[in-house]
């Protein structure tokens, strides 16, 4: 893809004023899961991030969540916190709870951005029962905790 390209779809995604349509139609999860999981992806969708005034980094566009469509299984969470150890701890604790798929955004408050992102990166992909990981990253600077990670985690039939 060349460089007009990214620019024409993160125009096309970032002012979408209908937001990211999601067809679930094909998920067996409950309705209600449906509409958690609908309201999480607007927090997650790079044109949230921009309606919030967050400098988005590496974008979550439509495309990185296509493979909800089919979901059977999801796992909806927050990691917040003021250091990499806590954030480590948390996720220790919340990732028994993830299915082996995962779309994360990384919303950092940190000088050393690109360090963080590929530590908790890395810790992440390490954890044996992730099979496919998609992410975003963006800065916050006005946010009470240092680091939070907005995760999706599904198993899909497809």
């Amino acid at each position: 893809m060349n460089k007009f390209d990214v620019i024409s779809i993160l125009e096309s995604e970032t002012f979408n004023k209908k937001g990211i349509e999601l067809d679930l139609s094909s998920s067996t999860i409950s309705d209600y899961e449906k509409t958690c999981l609908k309201d999480k992806v607007e927090q997650m969708h790079c044109s949230a991030g921009y309606k919030r005034n967050i400098q988005v980094l590496m974008a979550l566009v439509t495309t990185d969540f296509i493979g909800l469509s089919s979901a059977n299984k999801i796992y909806l969470s927050t990691i917040r916190g003021n250091s990499l150890a806590e954030v480590n701890e948390k996720i220790d604790a919340d990732s028994k709870k993830w299915e082996s798929k995962i779309i994360i955004n990384f919303i950092i408050n940190d000088e050393a951005i690109l360090k963080v992102i590929d530590e908790l990166y890395n810790r992440i992909d390490s954890l044996s029962s992730i099979e496919q990981i998609r992410w975003g990253a963006a800065v916050e600077n006005d946010v009470t905790n240092k680091y939070c990670l907005e995760i999706i985690s599904y198993a899909s039939s497809g």
